[in-house]
């Protein structure tokens, strides 16, 4: 049996941030729920920032450390997101334009909200366990179009990118092969009908999450033996639209077909799921790659002196789940700490609310579909640099009858 799983992983959060309690504040939302988000600071996207950009700096952090040999053995390049700019085009090929990639890859997107780049994740470890020497590069990439007409949903929507490596060499994560769950139904519970309009019914969202955390595990369980919830799994992470949303969930999953006092329960929550909400509680829902940021707020969080066995709960909307596991070993934990990821969210530019509204109606410009964009934003571009401390950054410079044209500066 090949080894197969994550060898490398790279995240790109943005250049600006928020306080999510001033949009609590300015908004005059209810601030009792504030705490229920588990969150305190959300990633606000650029107007020369799109799915394409985050997703190149996001790769170029992996690519930037691989020989030219390495590079030459990716032969596959898949892109996962609901934030795309072209109904053909795929990301993957806009992505591939600037990386210094072989011509004999294969280009494609995956499409189902946040699942996305979990389907990305199990599709490249299937061409792996039949190709071990070469490696697949996927990338999840995402942009909420934040606006006050989201209500409470604004607060929780962030802006990132994920972008992983998978070969044979799992050096961050090694896939349990064949352990694996789905559960998946047809809901309108959260979809984007439009390239402005996230629309989404609250109630039907958290109960199709719920559900489909149990029904994903009770798979999982009738094709891996012996599962017991307190011994098999060392820790958990979830797909985190915002915390308060994982712990529900972890209280359902733990909770499955045994009674379990609220402290226990707690305690449990704090022991194996909390490190994970460590990035996460700083950028907000970044959708496809939420999960995966979870994985790495878990691996800089936690000592890990031997193998420990995760399982993962990935979601998405409209739904499609699937609960599944693997291992992180020492090495793992030192890989992702030496991204110093916790440096790069503190290098963001901190936004002043007034500044935050002009960035919501200026991201507009470029959303799918635009037709034209000239990139004039000084200011915002410093942003950028400061938060790139010295590397290479794409951005958007202009868009002319439809065609993206972008610029490292």
């Amino acid at each position: 049996m090949v080894n197969v799983g994550i060898e490398k992983i790279d995240f790109y959060g943005g250049a600006c941030q928020i306080e999510v309690s001033e949009i609590f504040r300015q908004r005059e939302l209810n601030i009792d729920r504030y705490a229920n988000l588990l969150m305190n600071k959300k990633s606000v996207g650029l107007p020369f920032e799109d799915a394409v950009t985050n997703g190149v700096n996001a790769a170029m952090g992996i690519i930037g450390r691989m020989t030219s040999d390495e590079i030459s053995k990716i032969k596959m390049v898949i892109t996962a997101s609901e934030s795309g700019v072209d109904f053909g085009k795929s990301l993957s090929t806009f992505i591939y334009e600037f990386l210094p990639l072989e011509t004999d890859v294969r280009l494609f997107d995956i499409k189902q909200a946040c699942y996305g780049l979990t389907a990305a994740f199990k599709l490249a470890a299937t061409h792996i366990c039949c190709y071990p020497d070469e490696k697949v590069l996927i990338i999840g990439t995402d942009i909420a179009r934040s606006s006050k007409e989201a209500g409470y949903g604004e607060p929780s929507q962030g802006c990132g990118s994920i972008a992983m490596l998978i070969s044979s060499k799992p050096d961050i994560f090694r896939l349990d092969i064949g352990a694996y769950g789905n559960h998946s139904m047809s809901l309108y519970d959260s979809f984007r009908p439009d390239s402005l309009i996230e629309i989404g019914d609250p109630d039907l969202s958290l109960m199709a999450y719920l559900d489909c955390v149990e029904g994903s595990f009770v798979s999982y369980t009738q094709k891996v033996k012996d599962v017991d919830i307190e011994k098999t799994f060392d820790h958990f992470i979830f797909h985190v639209p915002f915390g308060g949303l994982v712990k529900g969930a972890h209280r359902r999953l733990v909770t499955l077909g045994r009674d379990m006092k609220r402290n226990e329960i707690e305690s449990d929550f704090k022991k194996r799921v909390e490190p994970s909400l460590k990035f996460n509680s700083q950028v907000g829902n970044i959708y496809c790659s939420a999960v995966y940021l979870a994985l790495c707020g878990l691996l800089d969080s936690v000592d890990i002196m031997n193998e420990k066995r995760v399982g993962v709960f990935s979601y998405g909307s409209g739904s499609s789940s699937e609960f599944y596991s693997g291992v992180i070993t020492p090495l793992s934990a030192k890989k992702v700490k030496e991204l110093d990821i916790q440096k790069r969210l503190d290098r963001r530019h901190k936004l002043e609310f007034d500044e935050y509204e002009y960035l919501l109606k200026e991201n507009r410009k470029t959303i799918f579909g635009a037709d034209s964009f000239v990139n004039s934003y000084d200011k915002e571009k410093d942003y950028m640099k400061r938060a790139a401390e010295g590397r290479k950054m794409l951005c958007l410079r202009k868009i002319t009858d439809y065609r993206r044209e972008y610029e490292w500066i």
